[in-house]
């Protein structure tokens, strides 16, 4: 088909030899088959021919181009396939030089006499990429786009022939003093000084104004860092190669199109942003796909080019520790990999690190590296021609390492080389919770805000990995923020710009407003309501809500002295101590603005004060320095406001600091942090601290001067306004009633009572509110003032049959009205119906037929609300509308589950009917599990295995991180709804607690959402709550509402002596504390106690105890007896495992068991006549067959005892052949 093309060998270029070893050459000197080379092609390059063919002396150009592509055809077809086109590269010299202009090979890939072109990745990769764009993805090029595509590079390279003159003249001038190089100092000052240099490299900006205008100076910092790529320096060679690379590509696009790129464009990325072109090689244990998928997907869409060496041991525990001695065997196999396909960066986790270490001893890489996990097998020395960045948690449960000797081994590095990417937990509030955790073995963090892309960005960067981590930090605001932050600028000098004061000194008062209709207004607004790009870790309110609250007034801060005197002598003084460290001062990047909040006592101190402002020293987040001591500040004004740092004013404002902060380079903050921070380069140390070094959104100082005060902004709050105008709004009098409260007044005294409304009555406020507000329904009888009322002494029978009429008999208008009342408000049946006998006058109603005995209707609709029509007195039950509601209503009550006593109209209740609902019973237990706090993100795949197990049907509710994820207003940095306790209501709503047998909650869903539902359980709203299990025990420690703990409820409670939760309290106090707010007269609640558990249950341990756990609350409430068995095998589980810590359980009221664990013996426990029943019985591997035996075995058992067990086996068989039948 093809015809046979001559041989040839990547032998590093070299010709083919005889049989004797000698070169096979014709008469001329040539090798047998090789043609004759036409002179142009030997002398000229691709410039000088267009050059010459552009002065009209010939085609020198065409004619270079056909006796190449001669040449490189060797079969004559016409068209040239990538086999040919390398092979021609390879065995020809002048093929070579011809097409690879402009890509720029080294000179040692020329490896003989000859000129011949080394075999290698580099140069293989050019030629690839040359054929590439020439072909434009076909298999052949024709002589039509072979000479478009040269013709396109003649353009460019002529283009930058010709313009090597002006390059030359426009470097002479910024080189001031002709050494051959000059600095950014250099660049900044020929941009503001010469005219021709800043139009010919920023002809679109204004340089004259560099260190006047914030835009200016970034665009030239930046495009010197892209001419000088990291070096503190520029060459002519560097200043040359970049001007080819950018300023050229309009020769390029000006040429006849083609779909190549240019080739003028490096082969290799030019910065880290260009993802696309790295190279990743992943070291696969430790960071394999399946084990660990997330990492790698998030790579793959970053753009990076990924490559797995595999094939290498590893092992099923996470955390063992491979030695050198186990990895050298396959270092030369990864050695190899490295060699093909030569990657930009390396990364390795968990047990890779221990091959990626093996490498560093051994010299096999001495590119950047990324290391998850620090290993233990680390040298005391890091490599010193590398760019290293290493990950860690400290809660890293198989690899234990103290913060400081990983921030000593990182110093050993080459300076400004090296990150280390630590988290850890933060100090604890008052309330005894963290803010932050540190990350475990399979670091969660670096999955979030894309981090583990700028990870490998950071290796990859020029400027090192640490500042340009610290650069990225940008990227997490919104381009409205930085737009707004640009304008008010990063330099001291600059800010006083904006300042009114005579003379701009700034020595008179220090406060002065900035007018609303000003654009500085504009902007500190824009800062004051942006949300950030990801969504932030302290959510403590929506963002909807937020941007509505109205900014009352802006001052500015204009104080001379303080600036003077210490603000500007700290900038200095940060400047030369990072420029003795090797990094230039950027303000862009080493200065933010951030807000701080405090009474209004405080920041009028640190406003007025002629010298310092504030003080770090006996500063704090309240007190509670959770991230070190010194002065914080929050990225987010929202976080300031939400978190309470700025109380309240009397007329209902809240006042904050905007304020420029030196970060200068800052560390990862610790709460066990007293003194100076930790040293960087000594004896330089680093200047502030953050809560994360990924995203940070605290940022803390601690020296005088690091940060100055500039605006001041007073907001009130949308739900202070609304409260303002409520207050105004006419008392409403309703008929039935003489004086009824206003709906203001009845908001004020519902809301401390909104725990005795399950969590309704701040929400029935509102509807109140905003039907009077938008909707116009006029309410004459308001009720909600309380749900704790009896019927009255003298109390018609028929107000008493008013549900039953409701749920069974005809209903009358009334009973539709309080349907409709409980579906517009989002409450029970039950709820609305003892709330309507309370407030309104029903026997009036049941007896005038629906008005009250003035003759004035109770409700008057005047536009429809939007979630449900009310319905007026006159709708009929037999309408359409009142059929729906019935059903609606009906079907309701069943699902709550409420007596249904069929009354007639006429007749009084019967008190002898009694009425017994018995579950039906299933071979399932069904599991709900609420899914804020219960770990259904790391955890999911324990929930999903207990879904898939054939004993288990699970239902996820609700989901974490959400809107609602956050704590009510009666907890520190609580927030309004939607929070936990609005949550709950909806789940109440749903009816989940009585769909299911067992409830799982964990964490604050402890905390708030199960503590809620036992109340509205308590006060007869809802069903009883069916056996919970509690992962961290969160309903049992001191909470900041009381907990109404059913006296028959049914819990067990899983605790961990590494959990947060313990506090400050020994293991022993743990476990008392928590015992200590179980109800005396409870016998129903066991409490498991592990010491090694954290605050989110290791896998393993949950996948042992979880399923245990769910059998043994769902028997106990069966039954009634304390579940033995499953206690025997969940101690049998972790005392295999090797857990140790505490069993206890309830025997009778007030009387418990208390059973030790490690190697203990487990027959300690007395059971006496149980027939052990395991989890085997009911495996995955089980047929339906096996099931259905076993479960008519446990029924047969339970019915007839042990004993008799054996004589019935032949009746279980048939009975489960019948069965099965069936």
């Amino acid at each position: 088909m093809y015809a046979k093309r001559p041989a040839f060998s990547l032998t590093n270029g070299r010709p083919r030899k005889g049989k004797e070893g000698k070169d096979v050459k014709d008469s001329k000197g040539r090798e047998k088959g090789e043609k004759e080379q036409p002179q142009a092609v030997r002398s000229k390059s691709l410039a000088e021919l267009l050059e010459e063919e552009e002065s009209g002396r010939g085609p020198k150009l065409e004619e270079a181009l056909l006796a190449v592509f001669r040449l490189i055809d060797a079969d004559n077809g016409g068209t040239i396939s990538k086999l040919e086109f390398i092979g021609a590269v390879y065995r020809h010299a002048l093929v070579a030089s011809f097409v690879l202009q402009g890509h720029g090979l080294s000179p040692e890939l020329q490896s003989d006499s000859n000129g011949q072109v080394a075999i290698s990745e580099q140069s293989f990769d050019a030629v690839d990429e040359v054929f590439d764009s020439m072909s434009g993805g076909s298999a052949r090029v024709k002589y039509p786009e072979f000479t478009a595509y040269f013709r396109r590079v003649a353009n460019v390279c002529l283009a930058a022939q010709t313009e090597e003159k002006h390059m030359k003249d426009v470097f002479s001038s910024i080189d001031a003093d002709s050494n051959g190089s000059f600095s950014k100092l250099d660049m900044v000052a020929a941009m503001q000084s010469s005219a021709r240099v800043a139009s010919y490299l920023l002809p679109d900006l204004d340089a004259r104004k560099v260190l006047e205008d914030e835009r200016s100076y970034d665009a030239v910092c930046s495009l010197f860092d892209r001419i000088a790529a990291g070096r503190p320096y520029v060459q002519w060679q560097d200043f040359k190669t970049f001007c080819l690379h950018t300023r050229f590509q309009k020769a390029w696009d000006s040429s006849p199109s083609t779909t190549c790129s240019s080739p003028l464009s490096p082969s290799s990325p030019g910065s880290p942003d260009d993802r696309s072109r790295a190279r990743l090689l992943i070291i696969a244990p430790g960071f394999g796909r399946e084990r660990h998928p997330q990492q790698a997907a998030l790579l793959a869409q970053a753009g990076f080019q990924i490559h797995w060496c595999r094939d290498l041991p590893e092992y099923a525990d996470e955390g063992a520790r491979l030695t050198y001695h186990a990895v050298a065997p396959y270092l030369n196999k990864i050695r190899d990999e490295i060699v093909n396909v030569q990657p930009s960066v390396v990364l390795a986790a968990s047990q890779g690190g221990a091959y990626l270490v093996g490498l560093w001893q051994l010299g096999y890489w001495h590119g950047p590296s990324v290391l998850l996990n620090a290993h233990p097998s680390l040298p005391m020395r890091l490599p010193a021609a590398a760019s290293i960045v290493i990950a860690h948690g400290s809660n890293d449960e198989a690899y234990l390492w103290q913060r400081a000797d990983l921030e000593e081994l990182m110093t050993t590095g080459p300076g400004n080389r090296t990150l280390l990417y630590y988290t850890s937990n933060s100090g604890y509030l008052a309330s005894g919770s963290l803010t932050r955790l540190g990350d475990r073995h399979v670091m969660a963090s670096v999955l979030q805000n894309n981090t583990l892309p700028r990870l490998v960005d950071a290796a990859l960067s020029p400027i090192g990995p640490e500042l340009h981590l610290i650069q990225s930090w940008r990227n997490q605001l919104s381009d409205l923020r930085l737009d707004a932050q640009h304008y008010l600028g990063y330099s001291l000098e600059r800010l006083r710009r904006l300042w009114t004061s005579p003379g701009r000194r700034g020595r008179d008062e220090p406060l002065i407003g900035v007018p609303p209709n000003s654009e500085e207004f504009r902007r500190v607004a824009a800062i004051f309501r942006a949300a950030p790009v990801e969504p932030p870790a302290y959510m403590l309110s929506s963002q909807a809500s937020w941007e509505r609250v109205p900014i009352h007034k802006i001052e500015r801060v204009e104080n001379g002295g303080q600036m003077e005197c210490s603000t500007i002598p700290y900038r200095d003084g940060l400047r030369n101590s990072l420029r003795e460290q090797g990094v230039d001062f950027d303000p862009s990047i080493h200065a933010c603005w951030a807000f701080h909040g405090a009474d209004q006592e405080s920041l009028l101190s640190i406003i007025r004060d002629p010298v310092s402002g504030f003080q770090p020293l006996i500063s704090g987040s309240r007190n509670s320095p959770v991230w070190g001591s010194g002065t914080y500040f929050a990225r987010d004004a929202k976080y300031v406001a939400d978190g309470q740092f700025c109380p309240r004013r009397r007329d209902g404002s809240r006042c904050m600091l905007l304020c420029l902060v030196m970060l200068g380079m800052p560390c990862l903050g610790d709460p066990n942090q007293k003194g100076v921070l930790p040293f960087r380069q000594k004896p330089h140390r680093y200047n502030s601290a953050v809560d994360s070094l990924s995203s940070p959104e605290v940022y803390v100082t601690q020296m005088v001067g690091s940060a100055l005060s500039m605006l001041t902004l007073a907001a009130v709050h949308t739900a202070w306004l609304r409260r303002r105008v409520d207050a105004q709004l006419p008392t409403v009098t309703g008929a039935g009633r003489d004086d009824i409260e206003g709906p203001a007044h009845l908001a004020a005294r519902a809301a401390p009572r909104s725990l005795d409304f399950c969590g309704h009555a701040h929400q029935v406020a509102a509807s109140i509110r905003e039907a009077l507000w938008h909707a116009q329904v006029v309410i004459g009888a308001v009720f909600m003032e309380g749900s704790h009322y009896a019927f009255p002494p003298s109390s018609h029978w028929s107000e008493q049959r008013l549900y039953a009429l409701l749920t069974t008999g005809q209903p009358s208008p009334v009973d539709i009205l309080v349907a409709e009342l409980a579906d517009t408000l989002h409450i029970t049946v039950e709820q609305a119906r003892r709330e309507a006998e309370t407030h309104l006058d029903l026997a009036g109603i049941l007896n005038q037929g629906g008005a009250s005995p003035s003759g004035t209707p109770f409700i008057r609709t005047v536009g429809q609300t939007p979630k449900a029509s009310l319905l007026n007195w006159g709708s009929p039950p037999t309408s359409p509308t009142g059929q729906e509601v019935i059903h609606r209503t009906r079907r309701r009550a069943r699902t709550e589950g409420h007596l249904q006593v069929p009354l007639s109209p006429g007749s009084p209740p019967q008190a002898d009917v009694k009425v017994e609902i018995k579950p039906i019973i299933s071979s399932k237990i069904t599991v709900a599990v609420v899914a804020p706090g219960a770990g259904t993100g790391i955890n999911g795949a324990i929930y999903s295995e207990l879904g898939r197990n054939p004993s288990f049907k699970v239902e996820v509710v609700g989901r974490s991180r959400a809107a609602y994820d956050v704590y009510p207003p009666c907890w520190p940095h609580g927030a309004p709804a939607p929070n936990l306790q609005s949550f709950a209501d909806e789940v109440l709503e749903t009816r989940v607690h009585a769909q299911v047998q067992t409830m799982v909650f964990g964490s604050r869903g402890g905390q708030v959402v199960l503590p809620h539902m036992w109340q509205a359980e308590a006060q007869g709203l809802i069903s009883p709550v069916p056996p919970v299990v509690v992962i961290n025990g969160g309903c049992a420690m001191k909470l900041p509402t009381p907990v109404h703990w059913p006296d028959n409820a049914v819990s067990f409670l899983l605790i961990g002596g590494n959990d947060n939760f313990r506090g400050r309290l020994s293991m022993e106090e743990y476990v008392t504390e928590t015992r200590s707010h179980v109800p005396a007269v409870n016998k129903t609640t066991a409490i498991l106690f592990v010491n090694e558990m954290t605050h989110m249950p290791q896998q393993p341990l949950l996948r042992g105890v979880l399923k245990l756990m769910l059998k043994a609350i769902s028997s106990w409430k069966a039954d009634g007896k304390v579940p033995l068995q499953y206690f025997r095998d969940i101690l049998a589980f972790l005392r295999q495992d090797g857990w140790s810590g505490r069993l206890l359980y309830t025997t009778t009221a007030g009387a418990w068991e208390d059973i030790a664990f490690s190697s203990f013996d487990i027959d300690k426990l007395q059971v006496q006549g149980v027939v052990p029943v395991h989890d085997e019985s009911l495996a995955p591997e089980f047929t339906a067959k096996d099931e259905v035996k076993a479960l008519w075995r446990a029924a047969v058992v339970a019915a007839t005892g042990p004993s008799k067990a054996t004589r019935l086996s032949q009746v279980v068989k048939a009975a489960a052949d019948k069965t099965e039948t069936q």
